[in-house]
């Protein structure tokens, strides 16, 4: 990513919409995307949305604004809202309480369920990601301290990088990849920090 990103919200401008057809146009902006960039970090377009929490922007590799996020975190349990350029809430992201299992689900729009993103029971520095129907779809495995890397049958398809001193994670996953899955995988970001595998 460029190096846009210590840049003042107000003056980092949002992508253009591309167009494309999608079943889910509130998520077009990802469709054309092979990198995405979550940094802790207020904009504006937050206190019109007004939801409190912890406040996160999403940019894609040149820096754009791509969607804005806030997390509610309670009882080892969080509630995770991303935003469009218009103040929709497109995706929802929620991680329930559980003693034993981390785990989140995502839907996007919001009524309408797209998979899971949980720890292995077996392998605490293995996530597994799920469809909504359940099938198995990709692995994210620890490979450093900073460094995630995703598996599709056991072969690598991307990169995510946490950024400890910046609070910034970089999410890289193939262009073509469907728009269901790249939305998943970015859920699974944010469960990644919270775990702080």
């Amino acid at each position: 990513m460029k190096n846009k990103q210590n840049h003042d919200a107000k003056t980092t401008k949002w992508m253009s919409c591309p167009n494309v057809n999608t079943e889910f146009p509130g998520l077009a902006f990802i469709c054309i995307l092979e990198e995405l960039c979550i940094v802790k970090r207020k904009d504006s377009l937050h206190d019109l949305i007004g939801t409190k929490g912890i406040s996160y922007t999403i940019l894609n590799k040149d820096g754009e604004k791509v969607f804005l996020a806030t997390q509610e975190t309670a009882c080892e349990k969080f509630k995770l809202k991303i935003f469009n350029y218009y103040g929709n809430e497109v995706i929802t992201v929620k991680k329930q309480y559980s003693f034993c299992q981390n785990k989140l689900f995502v839907w996007a729009p919001p009524d309408n369920f797209l998979g899971t993103v949980h720890q292995s029971k077996f392998a605490k520095r293995k996530l597994l990601v799920q469809n909504k129907s359940q099938k198995l779809i990709f692995t994210i495995d620890k490979q450093g301290l900073c460094k995630d890397e995703l598996k599709l049958q056991e072969k690598s398809i991307g990169l995510i990088n946490i950024f400890k001193n910046s609070s910034t994670i970089q999410l890289c996953f193939p262009i073509e990849m469907e728009i269901e899955q790249k939305t998943i995988l970015l859920a699974a970001c944010f469960l990644l920090d919270y775990i702080k595998l």
